[in-house]
């Protein structure tokens, strides 16, 4: 019995001190936190009893999808910004390729001209062509007779080739040469070589150094539309216009003066 009561009077002597009238609730709080597990950490500055219930607060769905729409807003715009670029890289790409194209058409037709030279031919019917003719019919724009033909391999030819212009339904320009003069056949030992693709009209002009006129012309001769005029089938006019209307591209004008002093080989 004396063991029993001096047990209760030391369990009443240590909750005293919590069980005055003036024990604050943050000493109460404190015994709580050493008996009872660990409570979440308390709000700065506010009582120990609070706790903060907005330390784990994430982003709203609002927030989410406003993110979404600037990030892909963002990628659109690279998109078609990367788009624009590449598509004005291969334009620009396309347009080099077809103006090489164009150069280099352009420059066969003039070189042939500068080099063409008096030399009629026999075609296959055996009649006799002039060095230089041109038509209004597309099989036979321009067909003329030229020096310089290259003989790399030393094969038993002379250097005068003879060649002709002509555009076939689809726009295209050929340029076709025999290699022979004097032929028996049309088709006999016939080349074509495709120049231009594109090609809406191809309209040519000769300078007639023998009109009536001619000495009364700025450049000495009249601007016929076709060549040649009899009686003078054996002449070369003095410079050769044409003008060739590309698709893209737009009309391509050059005037070539020919070498009438030449004589064929």
């Amino acid at each position: 019995m004396i063991l029993v009561n001096r047990i209760s009077n030391r369990t009443r002597s240590a909750f005293a001190p919590f069980n005055k009238r003036g024990s604050s609730q943050c000493e109460r709080g404190i015994f709580h936190r050493r008996v009872n597990p660990p409570l979440p950490p308390f709000v700065k500055g506010g009582g120990c009893s609070a706790v903060s219930k907005n330390n784990a607060r994430g982003f709203t769905l609002i927030e989410v999808l406003l993110a979404m729409v600037i990030t892909a807003m963002v990628a659109v715009m690279g998109y078609a910004g990367l788009t624009t670029a590449m598509n004005a890289a291969q334009r620009h790409g396309d347009m080099v390729r077809r103006l090489g194209e164009v150069q280099t058409g352009v420059g066969w037709i003039v070189r042939d001209l500068r080099q063409s030279v008096d030399r009629p031919i026999i075609d296959a019917r055996g009649d006799q062509q002039p060095a230089l003719i041109a038509t209004e019919d597309n099989e036979q724009l321009l067909e003329l007779t030229h020096t310089g033909w290259d003989n790399p391999r030393g094969q038993r030819r002379g250097s005068l080739q003879r060649v002709r212009y002509r555009l076939d339904a689809d726009g295209n320009l050929w340029r076709d040469y025999w290699l022979v003069l004097d032929r028996i056949d049309e088709e006999d030992h016939l080349q074509h070589i495709k120049l231009l693709s594109g090609v809406q009209s191809f309209k040519l002009q000769f300078l007639d150094g023998q009109s009536a006129n001619a000495k009364q012309e700025t450049l000495g001769g009249e601007w016929l539309d076709r060549w040649p005029l009899p009686p003078s089938d054996t002449l070369l006019p003095l410079a050769v216009q044409f003008d060739i209307d590309i698709e893209g591209i737009g009309i391509v004008h050059r005037i070539v003066g020919l070498a009438n002093d030449q004589k064929p080989q």
